[in-house]
């Protein structure tokens, strides 16, 4: 993964490219070590764009689950103001869990 501390679609796209250029310099000069190496960045690349997908989707399900939470409690105090907020949070946590 890129130096920071949570993985990046970005970065991993990027470590994916890089990989992929060193596989083809491996390859144009007869290095299998050098497309070996390559293969790997591509490979670390593509774990840091499944780890970000993961996270983006977990925290999707924690503000589906917090947007619904508000809901009940709007819903109990007749707070319309808090149900727009958790309609709002509901909605954007189901959009997350989508990307």
């Amino acid at each position: 993964m890129s130096q920071q501390s949570d993985p990046s679609r970005i970065s991993g796209a990027f470590t994916q490219a890089t990989g992929k250029l060193k596989e083809g310099v491996g390859a144009v000069f007869g290095s299998d070590e050098m497309k070996q190496s390559g293969v790997q960045k591509q490979q670390q690349g593509q774990r840091e764009i499944d780890a970000a997908k993961a996270q983006t989707t977990a925290q999707g399900w924690k503000n589906d689950a917090e947007g619904k939470n508000k809901q009940q409690q709007a819903f109990a105090t007749g707070n319309d103001k808090l149900n727009a907020e958790g309609k709002i949070q509901e909605c954007s946590g189901r959009a997350q869990q989508n990307l």
